[in-house]
């Protein structure tokens, strides 16, 4: 069991910050043997002045051991780039599975919430509409048939009717500019009446049972309100 779970570590993909460490670390030595490419040509004229056959051998194989080296690692880092697109495509995918998760997640919640918690909620506030249209038909019976000197019973929904607010005059001057005498611009101050209006004419707001509106928990249910007739 140890041996297969040491396997399953070196087996396991890099996650794509360790392989862009890698390549950085691959660039880093390229540019470093680049350099020495630069002074070792340089150096190497000096030898061939020089005269040293020995010297010219070991520089020319310190030169080619340089380009070897450069060889084996621009393979190394097109294997490391293909590595890197790989672990990409996994980490995007990853995300995505768990953006999946989460989305299941609340789909199974809100499936509960919608057939549990609303179903409950919604059949209470059906109850209480119910029992409020049966007492506005008690007191539209009575205010049809009041007794003599009394006085209209008040219906609670009609503080739901927001009452007019009249309109307010206001004065104001404002600074206008004329052509005066000889050309010259004259400053003007005229003075305005307008009327302010609230917008508000006391425009009737539905009552509570028909400004409510609970549907059923699926596209065939019956809904909670309005309440279809009996």
């Amino acid at each position: 069991m140890a041996a297969k779970a040491l396997l399953k570590t070196f087996m396991r993909p890099r996650d794509a910050d360790a392989i862009r460490a890698d390549i950085a670390a691959i660039d880093a030595a390229e540019a470093a043997r680049a350099q020495a490419a630069v002074e070792a040509a340089a150096r190497r004229q000096e030898l061939v002045i020089e005269g040293d056959v020995a010297a010219l051998e070991a520089h020319d194989g310190r030169v080619r051991r340089l380009g070897m080296e450069s060889e084996v690692a621009t393979a190394k880092r097109a294997r490391l780039v293909e590595e890197l697109e790989t672990a990409r495509a996994a980490d995007e995918q990853a995300r995505r599975r768990a953006l999946y998760e989460k989305g299941l997640r609340a789909s199974r919640a809100a499936a509960k919430l919608r057939t549990e918690d609303y179903a409950r909620l919604a059949a209470q506030i059906a109850a209480v509409l119910e029992q409020i249209e049966s007492h506005r038909e008690a007191i539209r019976t009575a205010n049809a048939a009041l007794p003599d000197g009394a006085a209209p019973v008040f219906d609670p929904e009609a503080a739901m009717h927001e009452p007019p607010r009249p309109p307010v005059p206001i004065k104001s001057r404002r600074r206008t500019f004329r052509d005066g005498p000889n050309g010259v611009v004259e400053e003007v101050w005229q003075e305005h009446e307008f009327t302010l209006d609230h917008g508000h004419n006391g425009v009737p707001r539905p009552a509570l049972a028909e400004a409510v509106m609970l549907p059923g928990t699926s596209y065939r249910a019956v809904p909670f309100w309005p309440q279809l007739a009996k």
